[in-house]
C-alpha cells in the first residue's frame, strides 16, 4: 500500500510517498480500507517541526479518516462487520490506504447525511467544536458567539454547527 511516512534522509526529517506493507489487525483491531483523510492544523505543525516528537521513523502520519473495514480481528465485541464504513480519529497512520485501528476509536458513519470526504472532518474538528459549544460553553438558540481563528478546521465546524442551529 502506499502511506506518506517520516524519513530521516541525509540527516533531514522529510515526508514520502512510500510502498508499505498492508498491516494486519490484532485483537480487539479492525483493518480500514481509507477513501478520505481530515487535514487540520495539527498534521500541519507536525509535518514542520514537531514530528520526531510524535512519530517513528517509517510511520505513516495523519489523525482522522473516513473509511471502509476491510478486515476484522479477533475479539472484537463492538459489532463492526466487513463493509461497514466508519470514521475514528486516530493516533497516526491516516495518511495511507489502509490503517489498523482499536475499534473503540471508530463510529459508524453516518452515511447518506454528508458525502464522504466531509466526514472525514467530524471525528476531531465537529467533535471538538461539539463540545466546546454545546458541552461546555451550553451556549443555546439566541447567544450571541465570537468564533475565534473561524479558518481552522475546528473554527469552520463550530461556525457550521452554529448556523444549522440558527445561532
Amino acid at each position: 500500500m502506499r502511506a506518506v511516512v517520516l524519513e530521516k534522509i541525509d540527516g533531514d526529517y522529510q515526508l514520502v510517498l512510500k510502498d508499505i506493507a498492508i498491516p494486519l489487525p490484532l485483537k480487539g483491531e479492525v483493518l480500514v480500507r481509507i477513501q478520505c483523510v481530515g487535514v487540520n492544523r495539527q498534521d500541519l505543525v507536525d509535518s514542520l517541526s514537531l514530528l520526531i516528537k510524535k512519530y517513528d521513523v517509517g510511520s505513516a502520519i495523519g489523525q482522522e479518516i473516513c473509511g471502509t473495514i476491510s478486515d476484522v480481528g479477533e475479539d472484537c465485541s463492538h459489532g463492526f462487520q466487513l463493509g461497514d464504513q466508519v470514521i475514528a480519529h486516530i493516533p497516526c497512520g491516516a495518511y495511507a490506504e489502509f490503517v489498523v485501528v482499536d475499534e473503540r476509536l471508530l463510529l459508524k458513519a453516518p452515511f447518506g447525511t454528508l458525502p464522504m470526504a466531509p466526514l472525514a472532518a467530524v471525528p476531531f474538528a465537529y467533535m471538538a467544536a461539539y463540545h466546546a459549544a454545546f458541552q461546555i460553553g451550553r451556549i443555546q438558540y439566541g447567544d450571541l458567539v465570537l468564533v475565534h481563528a473561524a479558518g481552522g478546521s475546528v473554527g469552520l465546524a463550530l461556525i457550521h454547527l452554529l448556523r444549522d442551529r440558527g445561532i
